[in-house]
């Protein structure tokens, strides 16, 4: 019935946030961390402070009136633009099934109508994520192994990409499950 016509949308949108929020949210973390009290990390904290305080439907209200009404570059609702056909419904995704289609013009507006919900609902998450990432990259950069690693002569990109990270990213698995259900919940008032 209507669950099943609708949940394609909003398991879409939650999808496309939870991937948003994840390549804003570890970038911003791991240079948090890097870049620990000074002008980036500050940046960072206050994104992350924002993120999360920040009511999800006010946040969503004022960029549909700064991207919509004053600067009119992304839609203010929708999945797709009028006058451009629905791809037909393979798994109800749209940016699925307008590829599976062969029809990128309907990918390129889903995608277009993407943007801006998947921002506003990866918005909270972004603040969690990097949140989290700063403090597991603070804590794997004091390990002895980093050291060793440094001291083995590993420029200091490899230390961080090949050690550091991947190391910080295990207790943030758990999180990112919990962000996925948190976005599953946004998904559904941001649609309405």
């Amino acid at each position: 019935g209507d669950i099943a016509l609708f949940l394609p949308a909003t398991l879409e949108l939650g999808i496309a946030a939870l991937v948003t929020a994840i390549m804003i949210g570890v970038p911003l973390g791991v240079l948090s961390a890097i870049y620990k009290d000074g002008p980036v990390d500050q940046a960072a904290r206050v994104v992350s402070v924002a993120g999360i305080s920040m009511p999800v439907f006010w946040f969503g209200l004022a960029l549909i009136l700064l991207f919509y009404v004053k600067i009119p570059i992304l839609p203010g609702s929708g999945r797709i633009t009028l006058g451009i056909a629905a791809p037909p419904r393979i798994t109800g995704f749209f940016l699925v099934d307008s590829l599976v289609a062969g029809d990128l013009k309907a990918f390129r507006s889903s995608l277009y109508h993407l943007i801006l919900p998947a921002f506003v609902l990866a918005f909270a998450n972004l603040g969690i994520i990097t949140r989290q990432i700063r403090a597991s990259m603070l804590d794997v950069l004091q390990e002895d192994y980093v050291r060793t690693a440094r001291a083995n002569g590993l420029s200091r990109s490899a230390v961080i990409l090949r050690h550091a990270l991947p190391n910080a990213l295990i207790p943030s698995v758990t999180l990112l499950g919990l962000a996925f259900g948190d976005l599953l919940y946004g998904a559904v008032l941001t649609e309405t």
